[in-house]
């Protein structure tokens, strides 16, 4: 119910609860390792995920109205399937260290300008993680990373103009940059498989 609810500013947990809890009005399990949900209507711009959170859960910030940009701090290595995605207002979400990225993560954000994530042992970013997000024009991505497996994973980002992508990357899944600008330049080394995927796409 909470998930669907859009009206919803705090979340109080019951102290004696033994499965949850609250900080700060945010629904946390009760060892705080996990972020369940952000309320969609809670006052503020800005949030840090705290620093002994492991994981975003799925769909925690989703369909959020207010949020602006969202800092994921280097000790919460996870964010699940479509932790982010639709939220209204944001423009950035920075997780330095996340090594795993979920399917839809940060799906369908009209306003998202900028996202980051540089962790060197990432190990897998979900299909159609970036789609869809119109205003995004800034990725930063890690250095070294396998495999772009995911399908769509850039679909519909009209106003990405530039992505670098690392040589060590020897897939990108199906659709990476369907409907995509005609303008997007993709920085990469000869010979990669990045160079392939951008000679032989058409946008």
């Amino acid at each position: 119910a909470l998930r669907c609810n859009d009206v919803i500013e705090h979340i109080s947990v019951d102290p004696e609860n033994v499965y949850f809890k609250d900080i700060d009005g945010v629904l946390f399990t009760k060892s705080g390792k996990t972020l369940i949900q952000y309320p969609a209507n809670k006052p503020g711009t800005s949030y840090t995920v705290p620093t002994n959170a492991d994981i975003v859960g799925t769909v925690a910030f989703a369909y959020n109205k207010n949020l602006e940009s969202v800092l994921v701090l280097p000790d919460t290595p996870v964010i699940n399937d479509f932790a982010f995605m639709k939220m209204e207002k944001v423009k950035s979400i920075t997780a330095p260290k996340s090594y795993r990225v979920g399917d839809g993560a940060f799906y369908d954000c009209p306003n998202l300008e900028s996202i980051v994530m540089v962790n060197s042992t990432m190990n897998y970013i979900g299909g159609a993680a970036c789609a869809n997000c119109p205003k995004l024009t800034f990725v930063l991505l890690p250095e070294y990373y396998a495999e772009f497996k995911g399908a769509s994973l850039f679909a519909n980002c009209t106003s990405l103009k530039k992505l670098k992508i690392p040589e060590s990357v020897t897939v990108i899944g199906q659709q990476a940059f369907a409907g995509c600008s005609k303008d997007l330049t993709i920085v990469c080394k000869s010979g990669t498989v990045a160079e392939s995927v951008a000679l032989g796409y058409e946008f």
